[in-house]
């Protein structure tokens, strides 16, 4: 991994610890338009997944109407919610561009979900060269094709594609990292929606596999950071 001059991160689960607060998240929005519970293993398959896919799957699965849907959606956007973020993060990534790699975001958010967000937890955006949310690539997760725009940008810039790819999901990250046309090598991270088990079952070594969010900085550190 020391020869990657390009690092690519999803966002929720893996730069940010939401998952399990964006799992419960959804639940009190069905309560709050009058729905019942969802299923939380369906939840969880599904987690990683375009927002508006995911909800529009969720809402059906407990007999929405798409008044329903649309009622959901409009609320979610500014539905309350708490995140601890770890600016060790934000820390090492300044600290990886100043070393000279390239960093990308590669998230299923919709742009303004996502600026909001960071907003809220002052991770600020502007450490990375590219930012790729849902509607900036008609290409989506697990399909390959959603790196292409970004090894692109990255070639411009001068960059040889190496990469190494961080997310927290089997079925769109790990699955999207082996389907692409380039050479990625996957780090995951188990935040909330697989586990260890899962990820190592997914063909993942146990050497790439972090317990949390809050071993990204170190991982950073240890693989990237020191010479």
């Amino acid at each position: 991994m020391k020869k990657a001059k390009m690092l690519i991160f999803d966002f929720d689960g893996t730069i940010i610890p939401s998952t399990v607060e964006g799992m419960l998240k959804v639940q009190s929005v069905l309560k709050a338009v009058g729905l019942p519970a969802a299923d939380n293993e369906l939840i969880r398959k599904h987690w990683g997944e375009e927002f508006n896919k995911l909800s529009r799957l969720i809402c059906k699965s407990v007999g929405a109407t798409e008044e329903q849907i649309q009622k959901f959606q409009e609320l979610e956007k500014d539905f309350p919610v708490a995140y601890n973020f770890n600016l060790r993060i934000m820390y090492k990534l300044r600290c990886l561009r100043h070393k000279g790699y390239f960093l990308a975001l590669a998230t299923s958010r919709d742009r303004n979900s996502l600026v909001r967000i960071c907003e809220i937890v002052k991770c600020d955006l502007g450490v990375f060269h590219h930012v790729q949310a849902s509607e900036d690539n008609r290409h989506h997760k697990p399909d390959g094709r959603v790196f292409d725009k970004i090894v692109a940008a990255g070639a411009k810039d001068g960059y040889a594609p190496r990469i190494v790819y961080f997310g927290d999901t089997v079925r769109y990250d790990r699955e999207a990292a082996r389907n692409s046309g380039h050479s990625i090598k996957f780090v995951a991270v188990t935040s909330g929606v697989n586990t260890r088990s899962e990820f190592q079952q997914a063909g993942v070594s146990r050497r790439s596999i972090l317990r949390s969010v809050d071993h990204v900085p170190e991982f950073l550190e240890k693989h990237f950071l020191q010479n």
